[in-house]
């Protein structure tokens, strides 16, 4: 009778333990599949800003592998576009990544010359996600363009 009792115990735990895991495995599911969206959604908001419109991410996969859709509707692999762009596309990545990794405290960025390849109106989009970020954190930017300098503000230092 008292081994019936303990069986009876047992096996009360171990369904409660079985509810326990299928409650962790649907949230680890459901962590796994949104885990990245945030950062999409950055992303997508600089990538717009910084392209002025012309690109939307057509998708992302969890090692960062890029797919572009232009304004025509034209699927472009990142490889494929020209170098403003694709500069473009990496400083929307890189303030999209810094965005989630400092959200709860000040941080840091060192760039260099990253504007080198954008067209004017890019690169003023460019400038202002670089010193409105540096409004709250530390930007450390390298150029060799004394224009560029001027336009990002700051402390120069002159070598």
């Amino acid at each position: 009778e008292l081994a019936c009792k303990d069986l009876d115990k047992k096996l009360a735990r171990a369904a409660k333990m079985m509810k326990i895991k299928e409650v962790f495995d649907e949230t680890l599911a459901e962590m796994d599949s949104n885990s990245i969206q945030p950062l999409v959604d950055s992303f997508s908001k600089y990538l717009s800003q910084t392209t002025l419109g012309n690109y939307k991410l057509g998708s992302i996969d969890e090692d960062f592998e890029l797919d572009m859709i232009r304004s025509d509707d034209v699927a472009m692999p990142v490889n494929l576009l020209s170098s403003g762009t694709y500069d473009s596309v990496a400083l929307s990545l890189r303030f999209a990544m810094l965005e989630h990794a400092f959200a709860q405290a000040h941080g840091f960025v060192v760039l260099d010359d990253c504007l080198v390849d954008l067209d004017p109106d890019r690169r003023g989009e460019a400038i202002k996600i670089i010193r409105e970020y540096a409004h709250n954190n530390q930007v450390i930017f390298t150029t060799c363009s004394p224009e560029t300098a001027q336009l990002l503000g700051g402390k120069i230092i002159e070598l």
